[in-house]
């Protein structure tokens, strides 16, 4: 049951992570497109200008009365909220002690792998607020993580040693 168990952890992690590659690097197009915009570099939209000035993208969001609240809401709210499940599963799914670093370190860097596809597949930008929301995100789900952790002991099921 627990081999069940880890099976299924797996397979969601999994899907969560195919979801948000579909979400953030091909939201505008399919994956042939995206892949001729590496040869070809074709920019689809107006927002594909980089980012690597810390809290300017959040500024302009949160100052700027022309985008609607609606815009604002889902961008920054949503990029925390798409990085919760990787701080719940990660630390479910590893032996070794859940520590809040490494999971913060994977979930930065799956965050970075994505940002730098964006950039480099010409299918979106490179945006340093986005990578600090998805890890802020991270963190979050990792707390989340801890707290249900405390309540209902999940990891102490998954990895209980057999006694024969």
């Amino acid at each position: 049951m627990r081999t069940l168990t880890r099976g299924a952890l797996w397979v969601t992690f999994l899907a969560y992570l195919a979801v948000i590659v579909q979400l953030v690097v091909l939201k505008e197009m399919d994956a042939q497109s995206a892949v001729t915009n590496i040869f070809e570099r074709e920019r689809p939209s107006e927002w594909t200008t980089n980012n690597f000035t810390l809290f300017e993208t959040i500024r302009l969001y949160w100052n700027d009365s022309r985008i609607p609240w609606t815009v604002r809401l889902s961008n920054l709210a949503g990029n925390v909220i798409g990085f919760l499940p990787f701080g719940v599963l990660f630390p479910l799914l590893f032996r070794t002690k859940p520590y809040l670093l490494i999971t913060v370190f994977f979930g930065f860097l799956f965050s970075l792998g994505l940002e730098l596809a964006q950039w480099f597949m010409a299918v979106g930008s490179f945006d340093v607020d986005d990578l600090l929301l998805n890890t802020l995100g991270v963190l979050l789900g990792y707390v989340g993580f801890r707290i249900i952790n405390w309540l209902l002991p999940i990891r102490t099921y998954i990895y209980q040693q057999n006694k024969l």
